[in-house]
């Protein structure tokens, strides 16, 4: 009797094709998982895709596009229409690639905003540590975006990471995010999130920005990412400002005003944990903040970028310590981002 790849004596027996069908069967089963809850399991991804699917219809003066600092400018002040591209913790790399990806997609805003904290020029999302990232969840978000009309598109080869964002659920996030994903898949429907999605977006306020606590955690984190960065790959501030220069070089040929505010307001507590963190991890050594920034101001301007530095429009020892102006230890509150642009407004040559 012929034997069927799927009958009992077959079974006993190792095939390649039952092998093939197998793993076939289980890539498309996480596949669908996977497309239930990447894109509504973060609360700020709805707005985003949807601007990459309509990106070529889009009628707006300007985009965001980094990290989360970008919050902290008020688009409504600017009187400018805005779509935010940012993501929270993304590194250069995914900027560039979301950037690139958002302009191939037919997007064309007039101004690319993006507020550089030294941080992010010895940031990978991508390095790992025996195989575990050390911070997925960016990489994940940045994939859902780059991947919406380039499917191979990889992040700094980033095979991956790809590969864990295409196939896997969403990483380092809450279970209940992923219930309000599955919901959302079957019913349609979008909860509204803890932060709004929309452009006019801003951080839950805490009731003490700068909490001992609360910075500690974050000064340890952010070390310990750029310790094992800076370890796993010592050119990453080369690599980093490479990234900024192709940023720039993408805006200029797209006729896209780039403007790189050159630091991050940041509370001043939260800026002397970081750097005793940095000292004792033995960073001071391999990393200077105003190096840093210098360099990577330079390599903008040269591609043709407006860099206004952050000294320019915040007084790190005064106006950090205005925490009245914070919503938490890293992100200005709306009065905050209100003081911030109108003195940010005075260096745009902007209609």
């Amino acid at each position: 009797m012929r034997l069927s790849i799927f009958s009992f004596e077959s079974s006993k027996k190792f095939s390649l094709l039952r092998t093939l069908l197998f793993l076939t069967v289980f890539l498309v089963i996480l596949k669908a998982l996977s497309w239930c809850t990447r894109e509504t399991s973060f609360p700020i991804m709805p707005s985003r895709v949807s601007a990459f699917e309509l990106a070529d219809s889009l009628d707006v003066s300007a985009i965001t596009i980094g990290a989360s600092y970008n919050v902290n400018i008020s688009f409504d002040l600017l009187e400018m229409s805005h779509v935010p591209l940012w993501l929270p913790s993304a590194d250069i790399f995914e900027t560039e690639k979301i950037f690139e990806q958002f302009l191939l997609s037919g997007g064309a805003p007039d101004y690319a905003f993006m507020i550089l904290d030294f941080s992010q020029l010895y940031q990978d999302n991508g390095t790992r540590q025996k195989l575990k990232s050390l911070n997925p969840s960016p990489r994940d978000q940045a994939y859902v975006l780059t991947t919406i009309n380039s499917a191979f598109s990889l992040i700094e080869g980033d095979i991956l990471g790809w590969l864990e964002a295409s196939f896997f659920p969403p990483r380092g996030i809450f279970h209940l995010s992923h219930t309000r994903a599955l919901h959302s898949a079957f019913v349609n429907a979008i909860d509204p999130p803890e932060r709004s999605p929309s452009a006019r977006f801003e951080f839950s306020q805490l009731s003490d920005p700068a909490a001992p606590d609360q910075i500690q955690i974050v000064a340890d984190f952010i070390t310990r990412l750029v310790v094992t960065t800076v370890d796993e790959d010592p050119e990453i501030l080369d690599r980093s400002i490479a990234s900024l220069q192709r940023i720039a070089e993408l805006a200029a040929q797209s006729n896209v005003k780039l403007i790189v505010i050159a630091g991050a307001p940041l509370v001043r507590p939260y800026e002397e944990a970081l750097a005793r963190a940095t000292k004792a991890a033995e960073l001071s050594i391999v990393v200077d903040k105003d190096v840093a920034l210098a360099r990577a101001s330079k390599a903008l301007v040269n591609g043709d970028a407006l860099v206004i530095p952050l000294s320019d429009v915040w007084d790190r020892e005064v106006d950090g310590m205005r925490l009245d102006w914070f919503a938490d230890n890293r992100h200005l509150n709306a009065r905050g981002a209100d003081i911030f642009t109108q003195r940010l407004e005075a260096f745009l040559s902007v209609p």
